[in-house]
């Protein structure tokens, strides 16, 4: 039987500062912005992964798209969609976990001319991106996707968006 290689810990990689250093409210909408990925998986099995975008100021959500591909061109979509929705004065803060779709060179080259600010928890730390993870993430799933079977990506997008910009953004 053939040994597994010993674990060698490796420097944590830094990319960004940590600008929202737990502060999660805002003065005013766009003003700063948190990001992740989650998966939704198909009465078939197949997985889809979903990116979604929630603002400080209100806690809703300004975009939310879903790839069979979890990518950093899902993350690039689902920021065009929200700068395309929404009136961006000044810079804005956009908040993320250390993913290689948030740290990948084609997403942050995307920042340089669109006013956006990165922001990146340390590694291991999720309590930055609590408010994805808890507030939008957790009541996603348990008050709507953990209830349904979605047969193809069709009825997943027409969910999603009904529940989302239907239901979600105006509880």
């Amino acid at each position: 039987m053939r040994k597994k290689p010993k674990y060698i810990k490796g420097e944590q990689h830094k990319l960004f500062t940590n600008e929202l250093k737990r502060n999660f409210t805002a003065t005013r909408p766009t003003e700063k912005w948190c990001t992740d990925f989650t998966y939704i998986t198909l009465s078939n099995g197949q997985k889809r992964y979903n990116c979604s975008i929630l603002d400080f100021y209100n806690r809703s959500i300004v975009a939310s798209l879903n790839s069979k591909h979890i990518d950093a061109q899902l993350a690039i979509n689902t920021l065009k969609m929200a700068l395309h929705k929404h009136k961006i004065e000044g810079n804005i803060l956009l908040h993320s976990d250390q993913g290689s779709q948030f740290a990948s060179k084609d997403f942050t080259d995307f920042f340089k001319n669109n006013n956006v600010v990165q922001s990146m928890s340390k590694a291991v730390c999720a309590y930055d991106n609590a408010p994805m993870e808890r507030l939008f993430y957790n009541t996603l799933k348990n008050e709507y996707i953990n209830l349904y079977y979605f047969k193809d990506d069709k009825r997943l997008e027409n969910g999603l968006n009904e529940y989302i910009f239907g239901w979600y953004n105006f509880a």
